[in-house]
């Protein structure tokens, strides 16, 4: 499975908007993230809320919160890198939460890496029970692990994480 050669690493700013009641969707994707910047209208505040930001799920299980320095660029290992390392890497699941305050939103720009869509998904000889992820089967597409996840995240099932709500007390799966 090739990251390297694929033309389609989708970018975008992901703005988290100001909310009454911040939410968090628990996810595990592969991604590079700038720090994190917060925003009244078009002007830059610090951060208003200590529990606003990306929380991740360590391999003890601890949930960290995380902040990336302004000079700095963050990696999180998700799925696909799972699956191509036969489990020596493990996919990080996380959620971001939204400041809780009022006209203050939460942006970062993010860089998903991801194989082209119809790159065959294999772990390596040997590996696949340590990579076991309940949507890959060996020789299934990028492109049809990404429908099936997409499927299983919005039908409520967390994405393959089980109980969210463990990661995030306000878990919500939409």
């Amino acid at each position: 499975m090739l990251l390297y050669a694929t033309i389609n690493h989708p970018n975008k700013i992901v703005c988290h908007p100001p909310q009454k009641r911040p939410e968090a969707r628990t996810c595990k994707h592969p991604a590079g993230l700038c720090s994190a910047m917060y925003m009244c209208g078009s002007v830059e505040v610090p951060n208003p809320d200590p529990s606003a930001g990306l929380h991740v799920r360590s391999r003890s299980g601890e949930v960290v919160q995380l902040s990336i320095p302004p000079d700095h660029i963050g990696f999180q290992a998700g799925e696909v890198l799972q699956v191509a390392s036969g489990g020596r890497l493990c996919a990080t699941p996380h959620y971001v939460r939204a400041a809780a305050a009022p006209a203050v939103s939460r942006n970062t720009f993010a860089v998903f890496m991801q194989p082209c869509v119809t790159e065959k998904m294999y772990c390596p000889a040997g590996t696949a029970a340590a990579a076991c992820i309940g949507r890959w089967k060996p020789g299934l597409t990028f492109g049809e692990f990404a429908e099936a996840t997409v499927r299983q995240y919005y039908a409520g099932g967390g994405g393959g994480l089980g109980a969210a709500a463990a990661l995030s007390p306000r878990a919500q799966h939409v």
